[in-house]
């Protein structure tokens, strides 16, 4: 009885492991709810990651339109810096060419015009100081004259007086004098103009004074010629003031930013004063009287750096440089005006005190 348990024992038990080993056994199966939850959870996740990934999307294509166009942007601005900077690069040159010109041409000038201002102040002072001969001599025949007649009053009358009551022989003696005298500077001054021969005396003051200015017109002119060639030789854009403002009319409309930022318009009575000193060098205002304001360089440069409004009557106006017709009044025209009230004015010129007073105001 014992061996056949143990036998059916052991059958089961390799009966248990065959089927163990030999037998597939599937997992659970979830069930269809579960199933159907997971998905829904699934999908959920997917549209969500495709949401936040989309918005992504979006910016980024956002973003890289933004960029597309700035570049546009950019290379059209680099356009016109590239214009601008090729601009910027010939004005310099221009300004600089402009200065070695002005720094020879200047000094030129100037010499030509101190000429002018020399021939006009001994021209002036000769004329005074023949005027004030002329009233020595009025005041020496007025003495002779009542010396004369106070003699012949107390001798009771006497032949040697004209119908005035001058000693005839004291005005025949200050006449001499005065012949002597006028005979001697003409002598003097044709000895510094190299002119020896000297005026025969007797020969009329007003003649010797019309030489005298006919000289000094000749001298004037022939300083005046020189000075307006003095732009001949240089190039064109530098030879006039209408070429120079032109130019930098120009560098001051395209680019006022700029041209503001750089300060150029301290500058400009430098590169418009030497066509200023050229036309002053024709100007005695005592002489023949003319407003500054009729000059030629005045009124071309009145309106320079002026940025006109709607109109001149609605006051909108601006000054986007600094005031230039002043500023070369102050420096040139205002020294050359000093200089002819203090050493070419000639008081007893009524001319000269009338065109003075007008000088002044």
């Amino acid at each position: 009885g014992t061996k056949p348990a143990a036998s059916s024992t052991a059958f089961d038990a390799s009966a248990e492991g065959k089927d163990k080993v030999g037998t597939y056994q599937p997992a659970d199966v979830p069930e269809y709810d579960d199933l159907y939850r997971q998905l829904q959870a699934t999908v959920q996740r997917m549209k969500t990651y495709l949401e936040q990934h989309g918005s992504a999307r979006s910016q980024v294509r956002t973003d890289f339109s933004a960029a597309q166009s700035s570049v546009r942007e950019k290379e059209e601005q680099l356009s016109g810096l590239t214009e601008q900077a090729k601009f910027f690069t010939q004005f310099k040159d221009y300004l600089e060419d402009l200065a070695d010109c002005f720094d020879q041409k200047e000094a030129e000038i100037a010499a030509r015009l101190k000429a002018v201002e020399k021939l006009h102040v001994e021209y002036y002072q000769d004329r005074m100081e023949a005027a004030r001969r002329d009233l020595q001599d009025e005041m020496e025949e007025v003495l002779a004259a009542f010396g004369g007649a106070s003699g012949s009053f107390e001798a009771g009358g006497a032949a040697d007086v004209d119908e005035f009551g001058r000693s005839i022989s004291r005005v025949k003696a200050a006449r001499a004098r005065r012949r002597e005298a006028r005979a001697a500077a003409r002598a003097e001054r044709r000895a510094k103009n190299k002119k020896l021969d000297g005026v025969p005396e007797g020969q009329s003051t007003e003649e010797s004074d019309s030489e005298d200015e006919e000289r000094y017109k000749s001298k004037i002119s022939s300083e005046l010629k020189a000075l307006g060639a003095v732009f001949q030789d240089v190039d064109p854009s530098f030879a006039s003031l209408e070429k120079v403002r032109a130019h930098l009319e120009r560098f001051r409309s395209k680019y006022a930013t700029a041209y503001a930022d750089s300060y150029a318009g301290l500058s400009l009575s430098m590169a418009f004063g030497p066509f200023a000193s050229m036309e002053l060098a024709s100007w005695h205002p005592l002489r023949q009287f003319t407003a500054i304001a009729e000059a030629r360089w005045f009124t071309e440069l009145l309106d320079f750096g002026v940025q006109t409004g709607k109109g001149v009557e609605s006051g909108e106006l601006t000054l986007v440089c600094c005031p230039l017709v002043p500023q070369i009044v102050k420096e040139r025209v205002v020294p050359l005006a000093v200089l002819y009230l203090a050493h070419a004015y000639n008081p007893f010129s009524a001319a000269h005190t009338r065109n003075a007073r007008l000088l002044v105001q």
